[in-house]
């Protein structure tokens, strides 16, 4: 992974906001474009980000990867608090086969991302987490998180 800073003021850089985001929309995402021939070459050293900055990536991923897993379990207490309360013909839904199928399908989703996301943070501790770790914590997580909230039941 390679970065460099490019000043808001040169020609053939541009920022758009992303709009319309599922998710974390505290975290201000844009889609950066490089337009001209002079980006072709390669950036002087003074601009080029120092290493530091890809640890911060690195927990940044891990962070990510945690806040899915958040997320995973939030759906899943919901969903369950939901089926818990709602009744249909005189009982709590969540004793119906169905809907008792649906929640344990949320607790299996939750668990496969939390169980190896603990692995991670001891590697994280141990200082052992390299980036590709930290890469695939983030996509392997956040993809469980999209399957669980989608399944029925979840909000």
């Amino acid at each position: 992974m390679k970065g460099f800073i490019v000043e808001n003021n040169t020609p053939g850089f541009t920022v758009e906001k992303i709009h319309h985001k599922m998710a974390l929309r505290v975290v201000q995402n844009g889609l950066i474009t490089l337009q001209t021939a002079a980006f072709r070459k390669r950036p002087a050293a003074e601009r080029r980000i120092l290493p530091r900055y890809a640890r911060v990536l690195r927990m940044t991923r891990g962070f990510v990867a945690w806040e899915a897993v958040g997320c995973s379990m939030g759906a899943y207490e919901n969903a369950l608090a939901y089926a818990q309360t709602r009744e249909q013909f005189g009982k709590p839904i969540a004793s119906f086969q169905l809907v008792s199928g649906s929640a344990g399908e949320d607790d299996r989703q939750y668990h496969s991302v939390a169980m190896p996301r603990g692995a991670l943070s001891q590697m994280q501790d141990e200082g052992k987490l390299a980036d590709e770790h930290a890469s695939l914590a983030k996509a392997f997580c956040t993809v469980k998180m999209r399957e669980t909230v989608d399944l029925p039941g979840n909000c």
